[in-house]
C-alpha cells in the first residue's frame, strides 16, 4: 500500500512540474511587453508588428535569439527606439528577418554586436551622428540594405559590420573612422566603390575582400597610413600592396616598383587579370594572394629566375605558379619604354593571333610576328618604322591614325577613338595587319567596341528605342535594322577593343559605342553593317558610328556577328567578330558590368571559317 500512495504521489508531483513548466512558457510567449534594461522597455503591436523600446539608458545586451520579443522575431516590421536610449543591446533584433524599417534616436552611442545580424528585409538604415561605436557583425547578411551613411561621429566600424550586404551599392564613410575592422566589408557583392578618409589608422584583414563588383578603392591624400594608386590600396609608402578590387576589369596590371609585399588576399579572385608585372623589389607575396585568378596566364618579373626563386610566397597561390614567368622582364611590351605622355603600337602580322599561345610559353619569339617597313599617318604626319613605334598622345589626339604596308590591308583608328581618353592612355597598344587580297575591292579596317555607361535625359528617361527583329530567310531589306537611336548621354567605362581580335562579353541590357572603319576606295556612298550569320537580323552603323548601342536583339547563341561595308554597291568580305552574349544571373552581371573586355591575348583561337550562310562573301549588293 506504501508503495502504490508513493507511486501516486510521484505523478502529481511529475504533474505538478510539467504544468507549471508549460504555464510559464505560455507566459512568456504571449507577453507583448516588458522591460529590456534598468529603465527601458518594449512594447510589441501584434495589429502593427512594431517593436517600441522606450524609457531612459541602456539595452540589455542578449545572446543569440534570447531577446524577450522572440517570439515575435519573425513577425516584426517595424522597430522605433525611442529618444532616451542609450545602447542598443548585443544581439537586440538578429534575425528579424521581416524588418524592413528601424527608427535609431540620436541619443544612442554605441550599435552593439550583432544588433541587426540578418535583418534581411532590412532595405536602409540612418545612423545618427551621436553613434560612435558600429559592433562586430552589427548589420551583417541585412541582403536588402542598398546604401549606408557612417556618420562623423562614428570612430570604429566593427569586425563583419556589414559583411555579406550583397545588396549595399555605396557606403560613405565619417571623417572621423580611425577603425575598419577585418572583413567588414567583406561579400559586398554590388559595391562598386570606397574612398577612404583621412582618420582611418587601421585597416584589419579582407576588409573588401570578395566585393565582386568592386572596382576602386580610393583614399583621401591627406591619410598618414594608407595610400590608393589607379583604385588599388597601399600602405602609406606603398610598399605593401594591401588590396586589388575585385571588380575591376583591367586585364594587365603593373604593381608599382616600391611594393616589397603582396598581402594576404590581395588579388583574390580577380578573374580578369590575364597578366601582371612583377618588380624585383617584392620580397614576399603572402598566403592566397592570386587565389581564384582563374585567367592569369603571364607573369613579368623583372627579375631574375634566381631572384624569383627567393620570394617568400604563402600557399594557395597556385594560380601564380602555374602562369608563365618571364624573367628579366617588363612585360609585352618590353623593349618600348613610354613616358607618361606617349604611347605606343606593336605591328603584328594578323597570324600572330594564331600562335598566342605558343608565344605564351616562350616557343615563338612574338618579335618575330612584327611587321617591318611600316608607315603610319596621321594629320601631315608621316612615319616609316619597323615593329614598334612610340608617339606622343597629344599629337595623335583626334587624328584619324593610319598604319600601312606594302603587302597588307591599313589598319585605321578613326579620330573619334584617338579621341577617347581611356584608348589614348593605354601604354601600349597591339595592331595586327591583314594580308592585302589586292582584289580592289573594299573592306573592313577595324571594329572597335567600347563600353557606355547611359546617363538619364533631362526628363528622367533612358533611351533604348530597340527596333524589331527583321525575320526574311531570303533577303533583308536596306532599310530594315536593328538597333536604337538614344537621346541619352553617355560616359565610356571601358577603352575601345577591335573586336576581331578582343572579345567583347556582352551582356544584357548594358550599351556599347561602335565603330567601323573601312578602305572605302573613294566611294561615294558607304554603307556599315553588322550581320547576324543567319541573316536574319542586321543593322547599319550609320557612317561607321552608332552610340549606345544594344546587341540584345542581334545576338543569339552560337550565331556568330559579321561586319561588311558597302561601296557604291560592292561589298566587301565579311569579317568575323568576336562578341558573345553571356547568360548571367545578377551577382555575375555585376561583376562584369564594369568592363567586360577580354584580350585575346589570354585566349585561345584558331582560323575564323565563314559559315555557309554568311552573305556576301563579294560581289555587288542587289
Amino acid at each position: 500500500m506504501k508503495k502504490v500512495i508513493s507511486l501516486l504521489m510521484s505523478f502529481v508531483m511529475l504533474f505538478s512540474i510539467i504544468s507549471s513548466v508549460n504555464l510559464s512558457a505560455y507566459a512568456e510567449e504571449s507577453a507583448t511587453s516588458g522591460k529590456c534594461g534598468d529603465n527601458v522597455y518594449w512594447n510589441y503591436d501584434e495589429g502593427s508588428k512594431t517593436l517600441t523600446i522606450s524609457g531612459t539608458g541602456a539595452m540589455y545586451d542578449y545572446s543569440n535569439n534570447n531577446a524577450p520579443w522572440y517570439g515575435y522575431y519573425k513577425n516584426i516590421l517595424t522597430v522605433k527606439i525611442e529618444t532616451g536610449i542609450t545602447t542598443i543591446g548585443d544581439h537586440a533584433f538578429d534575425e528579424c528577418s521581416s524588418l524592413k524599417s528601424v527608427t535609431i534616436p540620436d541619443s544612442v552611442t554605441p550599435i552593439g554586436d550583432f544588433a541587426f545580424d540578418c535583418c534581411s528585409s532590412l532595405t536602409s538604415v540612418t545612423i545618427p551622428d551621436s553613434v560612435t561605436t558600429i559592433g562586430e557583425f552589427a548589420f551583417s547578411d541585412c541582403s536588402s540594405l542598398t546604401s549606408v551613411t557612417i556618420p562623423d561621429s562614428v570612430t570604429t566600424i566593427g569586425e563583419y559590420a556589414f559583411k555579406r550586404c550583397s545588396s549595399l551599392t555605396s557606403v560613405t564613410i565619417g571623417n572621423s573612422v580611425t577603425t575598419i575592422g577585418k572583413w567588414a566589408f567583406s561579400h559586398c557583392s554590388s559595391l562598386t566603390s570606397v574612398t577612404i578618409p583621412n582618420s582611418v589608422k587601421t585597416i584589419g584583414n579582407g576588409a573588401f575582400d570578395r566585393c565582386s563588383s568592386l572596382t576602386s578603392i580610393d583614399v583621401a591624400s591627406g591619410n598618414l597610413n594608407y595610400s590608393s594608386e589607379d583604385g588599388v590600396l597601399f600602405d602609406k609608402n606603398k610598399s605593401t600592396l594591401i588590396q586589388y578590387p575585385v571588380g575591376n576589369q583591367r586585364t594587365e596590371y603593373t604593381i608599382p616598383n616600391s611594393v616589397t609585399t603582396i598581402g594576404k588576399d590581395a588579388f583574390y579572385r580577380c578573374s580578369s587579370l590575364t597578366s601582371v608585372k612583377i618588380p624585383n623589389s617584392v620580397k614576399e607575396i603572402g598566403y592566397s594572394a592570386f587565389y581564384g585568378c582563374s585567367s592569369l596566364k603571364d607573369v613579368y618579373y623583372s627579375g631574375s629566375e634566381e631572384q624569383w626563386k627567393k620570394i617568400s610566397i604563402g600557399s594557395s597561390n597556385d594560380k601564380l605558379l602555374n602562369a608563365t614567368i618571364h624573367y628579366n622582364s617588363n612585360g609585352n611590351n618590353e623593349c618600348i619604354k613610354t613616358k607618361s605622355d606617349e604611347t605606343s603600337f606593336i605591328i603584328y602580322n594578323s597570324e600572330a593571333i594564331r600562335e598566342i599561345d605558343k608565344i605564351a610559353i616562350g616557343k615563338i619569339d612574338d618579335k618575330n610576328l612584327r611587321l617591318k617597313n611600316v608607315k603610319v599617318n596621321y594629320g601631315s604626319v608621316a612615319k616609316d618604322f619597323d615593329k614598334e613605334i612610340i608617339l606622343k598622345k597629344n599629337d595623335i589626339k583626334n587624328n584619324k591614325i593610319v598604319f600601312s604596308h606594302t603587302d597588307y590591308n591599313k589598319y585605321i583608328i578613326p579620330s573619334v577613338v584617338s579621341n577617347d581618353s581611356k584608348y589614348i592612355n593605354k601604354k601600349g597598344h597591339n595592331v595586327y595587319m591583314t594580308k592585302n587580297k589586292k582584289d580592289g575591292k573594299p573592306y573592313v579596317s577595324s571594329v572597335v567596341v567600347q563600353q557606355t555607361e547611359v546617363v538619364k535625359d533631362s526628363g528622367g528617361d533612358t533611351h533604348p528605342d530597340l527596333g524589331e527583329d527583321i525575320f526574311d530567310d531570303e533577303n533583308i531589306n536596306d532599310d530594315d535594322f536593328i538597333g536604337y537611336s538614344s537621346r541619352s548621354k553617355s560616359k565610356p567605362k571601358s577603352a575601345y577593343c577591335d573586336v576581331q581580335y578582343e572579345e567583347q562579353l556582352v551582356i544584357d541590357d548594358t550599351f556599347y559605342n561602335v565603330v567601323i572603319s573601312a578602305e572605302t576606295n573613294n566611294a561615294k556612298d558607304v554603307h556599315y553593317y553588322i550581320i547576324r550569320e543567319d541573316r536574319t537580323c542586321k543593322t547599319e552603323i550609320t557612317n561607321g558610328v552608332k552610340e549606345n548601342f544594344s546587341f540584345d536583339t542581334l545576338l543569339e547563341p552560337k550565331k556568330a556577328l559579321y561586319a561588311y561595308v558597302v561601296c557604291d554597291g560592292v561589298s566587301s568580305d565579311p569579317v568575323p567578330l568576336k562578341i558573345n552574349k553571356k547568360e548571367l544571373d545578377q551577382s555575375m552581371k555585376n561583376l562584369l558590368l564594369k568592363n567586360s573586355t577580354v584580350n585575346i591575348l589570354g585566349g585561345n583561337t584558331g582560323k575564323f571559317k565563314l559559315s555557309d550562310n554568311v552573305p556576301l562573301v563579294g560581289g555587288t549588293e542587289a
